[in-house]
């Protein structure tokens, strides 16, 4: 499941359309900040496993699943220093995963203007 529609619902009610808006925003904003910061090489495994960390959150407040558990298991993967080639095989699924959770999070906010 790329977004869990019902705690997607849940936020946006909370918080209320125009703070949905400033929160995708944000998300659309700092996503790509921080999965470069994951991605670079030039980054030692901690920094990079921190921006995992982040885009982590608010992937998981945002109910989009498979970003959430895409990030856990690569930052997992940097905390416990498995092998390179692993290492970039999970961080491009990142890649993969944000782009699908862009486009369902951008669905699921029309859905409910």
């Amino acid at each position: 499941m790329i977004i869990d529609s019902d705690l997607f619902r849940e936020v946006a009610g909370a918080i209320g359309t125009e703070s949905c808006v400033a929160v995708i925003k944000m998300f659309h904003e700092q996503s790509p900040v921080l999965l470069a910061g994951a991605i670079n090489p030039e980054n030692d495994a901690e920094v990079r496993a921190q921006s995992l960390h982040a885009l982590k959150g608010m992937a998981q407040q945002l109910g989009l699943s498979d970003l959430g558990h895409t990030c856990k298991i690569a930052e997992n993967a940097l905390i416990l220093k498995d092998n390179i080639e692993s290492e970039d095989r999970l961080l491009s699924a990142v890649g993969e995963a944000l782009a699908s959770a862009k486009e369902a999070l951008n669905l699921e906010f029309d859905r409910l203007s």
